[in-house]
This record gives C-alpha cells, structure tokens and sequence, in this order.
C-alpha cells in the first residue's frame, strides 16, 4: 500500500487542529448543518482546474468554474455540512453570478474575496460563460499546469523549498507532487499566519477535492507537524538563531517516534517552504509518497 505522510511545519504550538478534509465529492453524501445569510460579496476563483458549482443538496454538478474565467461570482450565504465520507464538517458558499442566471454552492477555498481581476479584459464581460481558452488571470509559473509529469524538471518554487527537499536523504524529486505543495503558498498569503492551522486545513481541502489520487495514497490521514513549533522557535528562526534545518527537524523528530530525514529513503517527495518575506514565514509543506504516484486526476 503506497504510504504517504504529509509534512508541515509552521508556527504555534499549544493548539489542536483538527483537519478538515475537502472529500471526493461523488463518493459521499451531504447534509446540511447550518445556514448564515449574507449580503452579496464578491468573490472571483482562486484556480484555474475543473471546480464545480453543485446544487443546494451537493448531488449535482450544475457549472464548472474554469468554463468562466472572468465571472465574478457573489456569496450571498455560507453553509456548513457533514460528509457521511470522512464524518467531517465543510464550509461552503452559495454563490450567483451577475446576472443571477447561474448558481450553485462551492468550496469556500476555491474563492478570493474582490471583483474578478480578469472582468474588464477586452472582449469578455462580467457573468459571462465563454472559455476563450486563454488564461490571463495565470501566473508565469507553470503551476496551474497540472499534466501528470512525474519525472520532468522539478519547479521548487524558492530557494528555501529546494533546500527542504534536500534534507530528506534518499528520496525522490517528484514533479506532480512539487507542483501540489507548490500551492500551499496562496493560502498562507490569504490566512492569519497566527493562526497557521487554518492554511493547512485550506491546503489539505484543496488536495483532497482535486487530487484524490494522493487522498488515497494518503489513506485519508494527514500530518500536520506545527504544533511542535513554539511562538519562540518561530521567533527564534526568523531571527537567525535557529538554523532552517534545525527548525524543521525539530517538527519531524517530535510527530514521528524521534525519526530522522534518513527515515523517507526510496520515497517520493514535493515540498514547499514560504520563503523569507512571505506572509507565510515559517510555514510549509512536505509530501512524501512510499510508492509511485503516477499523477493527476480529475
């Protein structure tokens, strides 16, 4: 059985998280927990993959986000659910495009808050439904490409995410999997870094939803490592006194039964560290697969 362990180091320890996994949705059923009624606010995708806008009982796809790159879309409620899949509560909005000719409730970690950045480009309009198939809302990294590579060029991202990857010994660079951790940087932009739980339980919705092949592989169990991490360790890190590589020992060591970066040879491996600068400082992700994980899924 592949085994993969999912390794994240951030900043505050003396709290429990608990995670909550975004499910593969055609595999579970919904119901409906709470209901809170807000005036329309706009929000607009923060991804360019297949995401689907269900009906109100979420056993339906109604629209595919990715088919309205320039819709801005506004929240007029957020409901909360349970899925009979992991037993697991998440939180999703009802969202109406301008015209209020199409609806749906989506994850809320596939939203940014603001008008759609892309609504004002020549030849689109706001609320409307054509793919041109050009993507100008994209950055120039290869990110938002998501084709099955496992054995390409690995884009680390930064500097401090290569050097991550490195004190893991014996292990395998993996494109697909770096192109995942690679995308835990947007929501330590968007969370409260005092509260760096929230980002991991972002990131961990976001995989779980759009890459269920490493759901699976995960065996639906993530490690979220920071709550080794003290406010000081943090402190003391940024300030130069704590060594990377000491700061994240110190999160594997604690969750692992006092393993070591020997301990993952032969694994595959993606990671990504917020670089120096970042609202996410201090924060990352690793993704080590035993086995072979052969790419993307939709």
């Amino acid at each position: 059985m592949k085994k993969s362990i999912f390794l994240v180091s951030a900043s505050l320890a003396a709290v429990s998280f608990f995670a909550i996994n975004q499910p593969v949705s055609h595999a579970a059923s919904f119901q409906t927990l709470k209901i809170k009624n807000y005036s329309p606010i706009a929000y607009h995708p923060s991804t360019f993959r297949s995401v689907y806008l269900y009906n109100l009982s979420h056993t339906a796809k109604l629209h595919n986000l990715k088919n309205y790159p320039r819709t801005t879309w506004y929240v007029s409620k957020k409901i909360l659910m349970h899925s009979s899949l992991t037993g697991k509560n998440y939180a999703y909005f009802y969202v109406t495009n301008a015209k209020g000719d199409k609806s749906g409730i989506v994850w809320h970690g596939y939203l940014t808050r603001g008008v759609n950045p892309n609504a004002n480009n020549a030849n689109s309009t706001t609320g409307s439904g054509t793919n041109t198939g050009s993507n100008n809302g994209s950055t120039s990294n290869d990110d938002n490409s998501d084709s099955a590579n496992t054995s390409g060029t690995v884009n680390y991202g930064n500097d401090l995410s290569r050097q991550l990857a490195s004190y893991f010994e014996g292990v395998k660079p993996n494109a697909y999997l770096q192109k995942v951790a690679n995308k835990f940087q947007q929501y330590a932009n968007i969370e409260d870094p005092n509260k760096p739980w929230v980002a991991a339980q972002d990131f961990e919705d976001m995989v779980t939803s759009n890459y269920p092949d490493i759901w699976r592989a995960a065996n639906g169990s993530f490690k979220y490592l920071y709550v080794h991490q003290t406010a000081a360790d943090l402190a003391n890190f940024k300030a130069g006194k704590t060594s990377f590589k000491d700061y994240v020992n110190k999160a594997i060591y604690a969750d692992n039964g006092n393993s070591s970066f020997r301990a993952y040879k032969g694994y595959q491996i993606g990671a990504y560290a917020c670089p120096k600068g970042s609202k996410g400082y201090g924060q990352g992700v690793v993704i080590l697969v035993d086995g072979v994980i052969d790419g993307d899924e939709d």
